[in-house]
């Protein structure tokens, strides 16, 4: 546990596809620091190595031309790579892989982008509008808030005690404890439904 910061040559780490991208933002979040500090059980070191890089939640900017980027363009990386076979997979919905081969960029035996460079598979890249550039970094985080709150209202549905007189959810109440992004996050996502 623990972390430090490393000089590594650019063939030592782990890179996914042909799009440079230079680091502009990382995020850090609960996960980091509990894999920091060794309690998240399902952290996994890369092969034949004794750290990890981490960082999952970033905004880069590319660094030169490629595959349909252009240089300068804002980016977004998506940290959960599914295995692309499953159902859900393949209905764009990696987060829900059912095999259990999806890979967690950062965490789970890939590096992540807590790094100046990076390379990345055009698939796995999202366009950041320059508008967003200070707030952008929140989008994996409330990426997983609104994910949360569509699968805690899609049960609320299929429960018929849930529902209020009316039929509708409109009555239900929710308890956010935690005051943290997530928390927050989580606030103002239950304030829209």
């Amino acid at each position: 546990a623990g972390v430090e910061i490393k000089d590594v040559k650019e063939g030592e780490v782990d890179n996914y596809g042909k799009v440079k991208i230079r680091t502009l933002y990382n995020g850090i979040c609960g996960t980091d620091r509990e894999i920091v500090n060794g309690r998240l059980s399902h952290a996994i070191l890369p092969e034949n190595r004794d750290y990890l890089v981490l960082g999952h939640e970033a905004i880069g900017v590319v660094e030169e031309s490629c595959c349909g980027f252009s240089q300068g363009e804002l980016v977004m990386p998506v940290n959960r790579r599914g295995c692309g076979v499953c159902r859900n997979c393949l209905a764009g919905r990696p987060d829900f892989c059912e095999t259990g081969r999806a890979t967690d960029l950062g965490t789970k035996g890939k590096d992540g982008f807590m790094r100046e460079f990076w390379f990345d598979d055009v698939r796995y890249l999202v366009r950041v509008p320059r508008a967003l550039e200070d707030v952008g970094i929140l989008a994996q985080p409330l990426a997983d808030v609104v994910k949360s709150v569509e699968e805690m209202l899609s049960v609320q549905r299929r429960v018929p005690l849930w529902s209020c007189d009316d039929g509708t959810l409109n009555c239900r109440r929710a308890l956010v404890v935690g005051t943290g992004p997530i928390g927050i996050l989580f606030s103002l996502a239950l304030r829209t439904v």
